[in-house]
């Protein structure tokens, strides 16, 4: 369930990018920043709902290592407004592309152990049984 999820968030995610590649207007900065946008927004609340949830753990390291992605997603994304800024066009589409690339992978190791996406029942992740403590 958990890839049915993925590949939905993919290809809704990178819906304003492939449409307007349907339509022949795709731009190399909107699609950078695009990319790299949905890294960030994507990335920053799975952090931050891991960290809540190892409070009181002795899991310290992976406390740490969510502190650092949305840090490193940020100054992906200051180096990608950057490299538009210069026109460098490849720089920019090969970092946002990466960070693109690679931010499944690390949503998928951060629900790894996730009980709620277990019984999925709904696009959103989670069913009925969540609520019966």
């Amino acid at each position: 369930m958990k890839l049915l999820q993925l590949l939905i968030i993919i290809v809704l995610g990178t819906s304003s990018i492939w449409l307007s590649a349907m339509f022949g207007i795709l731009d190399w900065k909107a699609t950078s920043l695009g990319l790299i946008t949905i890294v960030i927004s994507s990335l920053a609340p799975t952090c931050a709902e891991r960290i809540l949830s190892l409070m009181g753990s002795n899991k310290k390291f992976e406390v740490f290592v969510n502190y650092v992605i949305p840090t490193v997603s940020c100054v992906l994304c200051f180096i990608v407004i950057a490299q538009i800024n210069t026109g460098n066009r490849l720089c920019a589409l090969i970092i946002s592309g990466v960070a693109y690339v690679c931010y499944p992978f690390v949503w998928w190791y951060q629900n790894r152990d996730n009980k709620v996406l277990e019984e999925s029942t709904n696009a959103l992740g989670g069913g009925l049984g969540q609520f019966n403590d």
